[in-house]
């Protein structure tokens, strides 16, 4: 689907669109109307304006099982971005928030990885500036994103920034489980990210590597683990246990609490180990 035009158009219902929608030009309002697209395209430098008000956007593939990425993809230049209080949500397994290829930041609500992993992508270092990311596998990003608060809703998934790029956060929501970790990365291995905090922060259950923490207040880790060449972290590590393998069900799965214990052939439910 194409929006075209110097005219004005405002959503009256909801919208499906079985593969892409592209604004070109013109005034685009959702009107606070819930939408599918599998993309969503602005990429045009003529003048636009979006309101996205208090809508919902799925973006989605044609079929579940489709792996295909999903992308909302946009150039900045001479657009009118009013985000209000929506949410885009990436329902299938791989979503990509891309700002290309230059200008001014552009500020969004809610974004959910509901589905997979998360990319966020502006590889001409311009801004894009988020309420809330949230990711229920692994998050990228690639350039100077920023967001007040981002969740990570499994462990044992990475949040890795590019080397030498700058990450604002405000908070970092991380599982407290014992059945693993979030590791918080840089691309490169012992070449630095920067995690520019906005408050002191804490968090628990994470790995750490190469990344330099700046910006204010503190940033503490606790029950975690340093994995080296990290500043600015007051790092507590994780306390060593003795554990055993006693089998005691499911599929031999290591993964699995009710293989553990802390007694050699004693009752299983420990936490898993992790290195």
């Amino acid at each position: 689907m194409y929006v075209e035009g110097s005219g004005t158009w405002a959503l009256a219902d909801s919208l499906s669109v079985f593969n892409t929608i592209y604004f070109n030009q013109g005034d685009f309002n959702t009107a606070n109307q819930q939408v599918f697209a599998h993309n969503f395209l602005s990429r045009e430098s003529r003048i636009r304006k979006l309101t996205l008000g208090g809508s919902l956007w799925t973006m989605r593939n044609r079929e579940p099982q489709n792996y295909n990425v999903l992308d909302w993809n946009i150039n900045p230049i001479n657009l009118s971005l009013d985000a209000g209080n929506s949410t885009i949500d990436f329902s299938n397994q791989y979503g990509y928030m891309t700002a290309n290829p230059t200008g001014p930041e552009l500020k969004y609500n809610v974004v959910l990885f509901s589905g997979g992993d998360g990319t966020l992508n502006n590889s001409f270092r311009q801004k894009q500036s988020f309420d809330t990311v949230s990711c229920v596998t692994s998050l990228w990003n690639y350039g100077a994103n920023s967001s007040n608060v981002v969740i990570m809703k499994n462990v044992n998934y990475t949040f890795q920034i590019s080397a030498q790029d700058t990450f604002t956060l405000g908070a970092l929501i991380v599982p407290d489980l014992c059945t693993g970790m979030v590791e918080l990365r840089s691309s490169a291995n012992g070449g630095h990210a920067f995690l520019k905090t906005t408050q002191s922060i804490t968090v628990q259950r994470v790995m750490i590597q190469d990344i330099n923490r700046i910006g204010l207040g503190t940033a503490t880790a606790n029950n975690s683990i340093d994995l080296g060449n990290n500043l600015g972290w007051t790092i507590v590590e994780a306390t060593g246990r003795d554990l055993y393998w006693v089998g005691r069900g499911g599929n031999g799965d290591w993964f699995d609490p009710v293989n553990w214990s802390l007694s050699s052939g004693g009752p299983g439910g420990e936490c898993i180990p992790y290195c």
